[in-house]
């Protein structure tokens, strides 16, 4: 949680590096640790939908073009921008159905009796936190062949293919 606190309050380097760690983390697929699942519970979507905002309104006009010409520190901020767009899509992978976990090997027994919850607790933070405004913005980049943006669009439209169907159900409205 160290990593999300990180990612959520502090700008620069330690941020950039506290996002990197929980798109690392995020990777986990292992159905036993359940991380993605832990990550959504500590509020990581939150920090990356934070994350998401603040780079997306550094970059501004730099996502409405066609990123042929960019200045080091944009491109820093491209790659740190990808790096979240990664990290989120990550977290937000549904669980697969029918997965029991192994009693003597889940975090808190409790705490994952409805991954379904938590990934809509995610989708949620995500958007009040304005990563999905971000992510629509991202998914609407200008595309042109060999365009340095397809990346992140790809990645955009990863997290939002991930969010719709959460987004969309009666569980939310019951939240």
């Amino acid at each position: 949680s160290s990593f999300i606190s990180i990612a959520l309050n502090i700008r620069g380097k330690l941020r950039s590096i506290a996002v990197d760690a929980l798109r690392v983390i995020s990777e986990d697929t292992s159905s036993c640790r359940q991380t993605r699942l832990q990550l959504c519970e500590y509020g990581a979507a939150r920090a990356l939908g934070v994350t998401l905002k603040d780079i997306a309104t550094q970059l501004g006009g730099v996502l409405r073009s066609e990123m042929d010409t960019v200045t080091p520190d944009e491109q820093d901020l491209l790659r740190r921008l990808h790096e979240t767009l990664c990290a989120l899509g990550n977290i937000l992978d549904p669980v697969k159905e029918g997965y029991v976990p192994a009693p003597d090997r889940t975090v808190s027994s409790s705490s994952f009796q409805d991954p379904q919850r938590l990934l809509i607790k995610g989708c949620i933070e995500t958007t009040t936190s304005g990563g999905l405004e971000s992510l629509l913005a991202i998914a609407s980049i200008p595309i042109v062949s060999g365009s340095k943006g397809i990346r992140l669009l790809e990645e955009a439209c990863r997290s939002l293919a991930f969010m719709a169907p959460l987004l969309l159900s009666s569980k939310l409205a019951a939240s």
